[in-house]
């Protein structure tokens, strides 16, 4: 079981081109995503394993406890997806089906470049790094 927690942090990185182009993000601010799960294993690691080795602890109360937190971060991690406007693909000329360079004229940028969905992306991905 912990080998399979080993690679789960390789699951973002699989689709981090993807966000970067879907949302427009810059490599920082993908960075900043990748780096809220190593940030939520570090600050939950110390109270989750002392408390976890306790004399008569539950450890699969633990166990259970770390994968609630990783769905509620799955969730948060895939709801940007949800909220936002969905991609326009293809042109009358072919039919559609192919990505423009024009189809992420209509999201909301800030002025970095952020649209307001790297918080959901960061938070959800910083419960994925605690659940672990």
């Amino acid at each position: 079981m912990n080998l399979f927690f080993t690679f789960l942090p390789g699951l973002v990185p699989a689709t981090i081109s993807t966000t970067e182009r879907r949302f427009s993000y810059t490599s920082t601010t993908s960075g900043d995503i990748s780096l809220a799960f190593n940030l939520g294993a570090v600050l939950a690691i110390l109270p989750f394993s002392y408390l976890a080795g306790r004399q008569g602890a539950s450890k699969l109360r633990y166990i259970a406890a770390g994968l609630f937190i990783m769905g509620i971060g799955s969730a948060l991690y895939c709801l940007p997806h949800f909220l936002s406007k969905p991609p326009k693909n293809g042109n009358a000329q072919t039919g559609g089906g192919i990505c423009t360079t024009g189809a992420l004229e209509d999201e909301i940028e800030t002025a970095e470049g952020k649209t307001p969905y790297h918080l959901f992306l960061i938070a959800g991905h910083f419960l994925h790094g605690a659940g672990t």
